[in-house]
């Protein structure tokens, strides 16, 4: 055994000292790790923490997790928010002030993330926070970058739960974005109802049976939809005038809606789909018998028309083209090699007028056609109607 130690005893020495080292160092190693994790954990919670000007501290709450789908932004079918962490914020006094909850949702693309503190006590949104995200910011002042110049993230400070439309004002080329964080919003309103008892969601039942345009002239400049409606406990049945956004703005016949309902109504409207308000009636003259419409194309300025009809109104005289705000050359747009703007809206008219014939949609200019087709469809059917409906 001597002669053993004396031949294998610094070998062995050796060997046991790089074992204690990788066992300990493994193990240091481990704690490192775990200290890493522990000062991110801290240094996300003190950025959480920020969104409550009172707060002093935050303590993990156990929330439902509300399983709840909504509709993807681009319309390929619907998807179940995630929640991410969710916090009670205290304050000096150790009171609870708050509650944050970081949800991911679904933007332009996945990974959406945003916190959202709610007061406990106001029933509002604080203020929100965008954690983590992939939406696309490689053109400058374009998608989500034209979030942030038009100051979208503005409206969540102090925004009320109790409102009927809680909604968020998109940003035009960021509506998929935009919906991202509508979506984040009003998934952390659901928790937060079925986190605490004492809050609960008001709640309107309206169900859209049938939405058309005005086409009675003598009423067209008062009010451009007819929405026929069945609402309320009772199954309240109702037709109601509405302007260019579907805001109510009469009852025509049938039972009138509550203020709630009312407030409810455009949203019911919009998600319907009867109809789109793309197309508005900006005016209609009497003793001249032209009407003005301005149709939304590739621009939200679009096109304006004006339409002369003849003295027994059955007909049209002419169809103008007032203003264009529209561009086929954009990069965006691709497969157009036609003449420039007013082109594809002069070719359109030319067809209906001459021929009786709405086009299908010019490759390339999409948008602008599809404007088109609306005004045209629009005005065959404003004739049918002038016409007793043949």
């Amino acid at each position: 055994m001597k002669n053993f130690l004396n031949k294998y005893g610094i070998i062995i020495s050796l060997s046991l000292a790089l074992l204690l080292i990788f066992i300990f160092g493994g193990m240091y190693s481990r704690y490192m790790t775990n200290q890493i994790d522990v000062h991110e954990q801290e240094r996300y919670e003190e950025k959480l923490l920020t969104i409550v000007d009172e707060g002093s501290s935050l303590e993990e709450f156990a929330s439902s997790g509300l399983e709840t789908e909504f509709n993807k932004p681009n319309g390929t079918g619907t998807y179940q928010p995630e929640l991410i962490d969710s916090f009670l914020v205290k304050d000096k006094d150790n009171n609870d002030i708050a509650i944050i909850y970081v949800v991911e949702t679904y933007g332009n693309s996945e990974g959406l993330k945003v916190a959202f503190a709610l007061s406990l006590e106001e029933d509002d949104i604080i203020d929100m926070m965008v954690i983590e995200h992939n939406e696309t910011v490689s053109e400058p002042g374009q998608f989500y970058n034209k979030l942030i110049d038009e100051n979208f993230f503005e409206q969540f400070e102090n925004k009320d739960l109790d409102v009927i439309d809680f909604t968020v004002d998109a940003v035009s080329d960021a509506t998929y974005s935009s919906k991202g964080f509508e979506v984040a919003m009003q998934y952390a309103r659901e928790l937060y109802a079925d986190d605490f008892d004492d809050y609960e969601i008001i709640e309107i039942n309206i169900q859209v049976n049938s939405v058309n345009y005005n086409y009675d002239l003598t009423t067209i400049n008062d009010y451009q939809f007819i929405a026929n409606i069945t609402f309320g406990k009772d199954n309240n049945e109702a037709s109601v005038a509405l302007d260019n956004d579907f805001n109510y703005l009469q009852i025509i016949s049938g039972v009138e809606p509550t203020a709630s309902e009312i407030e409810a109504l455009p949203n019911y409207i919009a998600d319907s789909g009867e109809v789109s308000n793309s197309l508005r009636v900006v005016s209609y003259d009497d003793t001249t018998n032209t009407i003005e419409v301005r149709v939304r194309g590739y621009s939200s300025a679009g096109i304006i028309m004006e339409i002369e009809l003849n003295s027994s109104l059955t007909d049209y005289n002419s169809i103008d083209i007032i203003s264009t705000n529209e561009n086929y050359d954009d990069p965006y747009n691709g497969g157009y090699d036609g003449a420039e703007a007013p082109a594809v809206e002069d070719e359109y008219l030319v067809e209906y007028t001459n021929n009786d014939v709405i086009m299908d949609s010019v490759a390339g200019a999409t948008r602008t056609s599809e404007a088109m087709i609306d005004a045209l469809t629009w005005l065959d059917q404003l004739l049918v109607e002038l016409n007793g409906g043949s």
